[in-house]
């Protein structure tokens, strides 16, 4: 490409040339010179991880297994106790089994309503938006890299279609040619909250947290028809990348292609470097906080003008040297769209440990161990054989078959080579090895559902289980924080982009399967609201201990029924709770009824009321026409236990008081004033 001009670029702003293709292109010296400024960012973060994506594969390999070298002899056994994959699927389900989901926090009186609302619309969008699976991954991604990534932003391609009426000044709606309603189907756009890969995240090499960076860095792979697309006007100027796409094998691993077959367990084939080649191009998402980052010591910049056109940062997408897009942050709040999830954090350090680095030097061990006892059996169930030249057998004629004959030249008899036995010490060190990685990695056997050699009460197995806790607890914690965070994203984007009055149904959690219709649009949630997160009392101990806890707990009358149901979660329990409230109110008015009327329970045994003796008065107690001479009338029989053993005790302890009215306590028990 040909340019004419001088170099400065106060002056030198814009030439002309021929990209080589017979097109006229533009130049933009300043966007020349911000490109170049951008890839040394994208260059400077990507270089300070490299080692730490290097070690990341290995942790890859690990949690799937793989984890002998390929050059290894056919012959040697390659057993693998898969302790960092048993780990990491335990943590991720305990914390998984407990995520706990968001709520509106209102911060005033009047606006309890919109609060309820919100936490509505939170409650949609989690499962619209599939967050619980992105949560998935990251939280995978924090337990084996040992930090996870995910990102609130807004998705105009997203979102439901709605018809929108075209208007003229007045608001009047316009009609078309055939007299109808004028207007177009537009999309609405949605909240998008997705995992993003550590690998594809590449940080300030100076930054402590996200909060903290001076820019954050966000790569992509994408087809080149991604490029048309979305930047049609600029896609003829990148340059797309022709290699072959890496096959599964070399993206999760850092070992050299095998080409050896003698050692190659799989074939050399089966380690295939590339598949046929595709137009892709690395898109990179820069977001710059720190402005001066774009320019140079010796350029003279108006920062002031400039943080006033840029208030909440800079976002600028780019390919090779090719800038397809630079905005200001299109988000109001002014933060960049990303959370942290940790697992073990590390002071002074951006990035965590996770569950598998810890525990890796005893994994190795374990797998030497167990392959050390498979190659013995081995020898021992196949030994070698001492075989004489002059024995007058012939390696092909020997066989190890059941009840097969060899004949041998006398004295030259073959004989078993019998290796010696291994050590009695190595079986133990496979013990030892694995206590020790349930030392480390805090994984025991309550945690993972097996009951402790030598204990059989209940009550000290969930003692165990929540002291077995005290780390995926900690965990949790940290994981209610990063929730609250995307929480007060997800807010942020609709107070900015709810413009239009959007219309969601939730399910009630009382197991009914009825559906509530809500709505809420961006004017009404202008005021402040804290985002909470409702984490429960701990981590659950079992299911099944919570249960009969509950059972306990309603048999002693400190719960009630409705409780017991919502906290074993019975389907349908608002159906079963009206028609037990309706029975409860027919027994208490059949009581009652009786009791005016002075007549006797159905099935209740005693001589009947005299015919000239009429009922009490109200509010008198009498042991007449019902009683007996030892004590005060049993209760209806069709009275439930509980109640009927109150009200004996009750009428028994005012009949020996030599009470004349009706106590209290009685009147309550059978709905009275």
């Amino acid at each position: 490409m040909n340019t004419t001009g001088t170099t400065d670029s106060a002056q030198y702003n814009v030439t002309t040339g021929d990209d080589g293709a017979g097109r006229l292109v533009t130049l933009d010296v300043e966007k020349t010179m911000l490109a170049e400024k951008v890839n040394n960012l994208v260059t400077e973060a990507k270089q300070s991880k490299a080692a730490l994506e290097r070690g990341w594969k290995e942790l890859r390999e690990f949690y799937e297994g793989d984890q002998w070298d390929k050059k290894r002899p056919t012959w040697r056994a390659n057993n693998v106790i898969n302790a960092s994959f048993a780990n990491v699927e335990t943590s991720v389900a305990i914390i998984m089994s407990m995520l706990p989901k968001l709520i509106a926090r209102p911060a005033n009186e009047t606006a309890v309503d919109t609060a309820d609302r919100v936490t509505s619309a939170l409650s949609f969008l989690w499962k619209k938006l599939k967050i619980r699976k992105s949560m998935l991954l990251s939280l995978k991604d924090s337990q084996i890299y040992g930090t996870g990534a995910m990102k609130v932003t807004w998705s105009n391609e997203a979102g439901e279609d709605r018809w929108l009426d075209l208007v003229d000044e007045e608001g009047n709606p316009q009609l078309d040619d055939g007299g109808e309603r004028a207007g177009k189907v537009v999309r609405l756009g949605e909240v998008c909250v997705r995992r993003v890969s550590p690998f594809h995240f590449h940080p300030d090499p100076l930054a402590l947290s996200v909060e903290d960076a001076a820019y954050i860095v966000e790569a992509k792979e994408v087809d080149m028809d991604h490029i048309r697309k979305r930047y049609p006007e600029k896609a003829h100027l990148v340059t797309a990348d022709t290699q072959g796409i890496p096959t599964l094998d070399r993206i999760w691993s850092n070992r050299a292609p095998i080409v050896d077959p003698s050692h190659d367990r799989g074939g050399a084939e089966g380690y295939s470097s590339s598949l046929p080649a595709r137009s892709r191009v690395t898109l990179y998402e820069v977001w710059v906080r720190s402005l001066g980052l774009l320019y140079g010591p010796d350029e003279v910049v108006d920062y002031k003008a400039l943080y006033e056109q840029y208030p909440g940062g800079r976002v600028i997408t780019i390919a090779g040297s090719v800038i397809l897009n630079d905005m200001p942050n299109p988000f109001d709040d002014g933060k960049f769209p990303y959370i942290l999830l940790p697992d073990v954090v590390l002071p002074d350090s951006f990035w965590s440990k996770g569950e598998i680095e810890p525990i890796k030097p005893l994994q190795k061990e374990l797998n030497k161990r167990s392959s050390q006892l498979i190659e013995n059996a081995e020898f021992l169930g196949n030994p070698k054989v001492l075989l004489p030249k002059l024995s007058g057998l012939k390696k092909k004629e020997m066989s190890t078959k059941p009840g097969e004959v060899w004949r041998y030249h006398h004295p030259y008899r073959p004989e078993f080579l019998t290796p010696p036995p291994l050590p009695a010490y190595i079986p133990g060190m496979l013990d030892t090895t694995k206590r020790d990685v349930e030392w480390v990695s805090g994984v025991h056997d309550v945690v993972m559902g097996r009951r402790p050699t030598g204990i059989t009460a209940a009550a000290a197995i969930a003692e165990l289980q929540e002291a077995a806790q005290m780390r995926p607890r900690l965990k949790m914690e940290m994981l209610n924080d990063a929730l609250r965070e995307i929480g007060e994203l997800i807010l942020s984007r609709i107070r900015q982009f709810y413009t239009e009055e959007r219309e969601f149904a939730v399910t009630r959690e009382d197991g009914s399967g009825k559906v509530d219709f809500h709505k809420i649009y961006s004017e009404e949630l202008q005021g402040h609201y804290d985002i909470d997160v409702d984490i429960g009392s701990s981590l659950p101990t079992s299911q099944s201990l919570i249960f009969q806890q509950a059972v306990t707990l309603c048999e002693l009358n400190k719960i009630d029924g409705e409780a017991l149901l919502e906290v074993i979660e019975w389907p349908k329990r608002d159906r079963i709770l009206a028609r037990m409230k309706k029975q409860e109110e027919e027994d208490h008015a059949r009581q009652m009824e009786m009791m005016q009327a002075g007549g006797q329970p159905q099935g209740q045994q005693g001589p009947p009321p005299s015919e000239n003796q009429g009922p009490p008065p109200p509010g008198e107690f009498s042991l007449r026409g019902g009683g007996t001479p030892e004590g005060p009338p049993p209760p209806p029989p069709d009275l439930h236990p509980e109640e009927a053993s109150k009200m004996s005790q009750i009428m028994e302890k005012a009949a020996a008081g030599g009470a004349e009215q009706i106590p209290p306590e009685l009147m309550q028990l059978l709905g009275g004033g």
